[in-house]
């Protein structure tokens, strides 16, 4: 996937949006608004999706991609090092990410906002979660 096409999607995501905006100002029913109001949440996080993909596609050296050699065969794409200690210095940091972080941590960083994400999504369920106490349920706010 490359740029332009994150791009259009982002630019044909935020016209959706924009004609649901619209198709929800002439609704009147509860159920057909929250239906539109989801829609427009779930296209809103692909944008997001959609700008991480594009970070991400910019911090890529593109390594392992096949590239036309002088010879003209193509080869795979590999980092080129100045000296023997930057190449020793990578093949020790292999597991290593770009931040520094090792892939344990990731992993750690990511279990545990993925873990505080889902307590806020099951306290955000209108006060009904079956997983909160019955004293901090709230009472139910109507049926859709």
């Amino acid at each position: 996937m490359d740029q332009r096409r994150l791009e259009l999607r982002i630019l044909h995501l935020k016209r959706m949006i924009s004609r649901m905006n619209n198709e929800k100002a002439t609704l009147t029913e509860v159920a057909e608004i929250r239906r539109v109001e989801d829609a427009i949440l779930e296209h809103q996080g692909g944008i997001k999706e959609l700008k991480q993909w594009g970070r991400e596609i910019d911090l890529d050296p593109n390594y392992g991609k096949l590239v036309r050699c002088a010879d003209g065969f193509r080869r795979p794409k590999l980092p080129v090092f100045e000296s023997r200690e930057e190449r020793a210095a990578a093949l020790d940091n292999r597991a290593g990410t770009v931040s520094g972080m090792s892939e344990s941590d990731v992993r750690r960083a990511r279990e545990y906002r993925a873990k505080k994400d889902g307590e806020i999504s099951i306290r955000n369920m209108d006060g009904r979660s079956p997983y909160l106490p019955d004293e901090e349920r709230g009472p139910p706010r109507g049926s859709l």
